[in-house]
């Protein structure tokens, strides 16, 4: 079996076992432990995904929540203020949202396009249980002559752990325009940013970065859709 084949199916048994990624960095170094060096193989997981041409779509901040500062991703302590506290440290992950929105609609351009065709040329039906046969809806299709898509937000936080208090709170959407069947799919859930920490996120400081890149993205989307 030849390297890239081999970086194949270790990533594939990472994602399938679910393996952390400190866990991941410690198989790739026990793998190496047992090989003649040297070797072609990745010397640890940012290599893997570089060899396998994954890309990271997503920006990490170090957050103090006493003084909201962001501080170098490797800090354990905000050296800013009086807080030593670890747990008063948050991370957040922000989504690359030009590429998460533009490559969602590539995929799933043919299918918005029917979908739309279809319940424009319908009227209002309150017996059909979907957010583009509602009246605000039709009112904001009536107000904008070029096409555009909006997004339905979520927020949620699930624990991370029974034996301690650090939570993961997500901030995903959904696109309206598309068939409420496929909208709800696993793989056409868009995920904006993420929040990790032991307490619940202050969500000025958590999203403030979010929303302007949504908002950057809505003024550039009206021209470019």
């Amino acid at each position: 079996m030849d390297c890239l084949s081999f970086s194949k199916h270790l990533i594939e048994f990472i994602r399938n076992a679910n393996v952390s990624k400190t866990h991941a960095e410690q198989l790739i170094t026990l793998i190496q432990s047992g090989l003649p060096q040297p070797n072609t193989l990745p010397n640890n997981y940012s290599d893997l995904l570089k060899l396998l041409s994954v890309e990271d779509i997503f920006i990490k901040r170090l957050l103090c929540i006493n003084c909201k500062s962001d501080l170098s991703t490797t800090s354990t302590k905000c050296l800013k203020c009086t807080n030593d506290n670890s747990e008063r440290l948050a991370l957040v992950f922000d989504a690359i949202q030009e590429i998460v929105f533009t490559r969602t609609y590539d995929r799933l351009c043919s299918t918005i396009d029917t979908y739309r065709e279809t319940f424009t040329k319908q009227k209002i039906d309150h017996d059909i249980n979907d957010i583009v046969y509602n009246q605000n809806y039709r009112t904001l299709c009536d107000s904008n002559p070029y096409p555009f898509l909006t997004i339905l937000l979520h927020l949620d936080g699930i624990s991370l752990g029974k034996s301690n208090t650090q939570c993961l709170w997500i901030l995903n959407g959904s696109i309206i325009e598309l068939p409420p069947a496929i909208r709800t799919r696993r793989q056409n859930n868009l995920i904006l940013s993420l929040w990790i920490g032991n307490e619940h996120p202050n969500v000025e400081l958590w999203l403030n970065r979010c929303f302007h890149q949504l908002l950057d993205l809505k003024y550039k989307g009206k021209l470019s859709i």
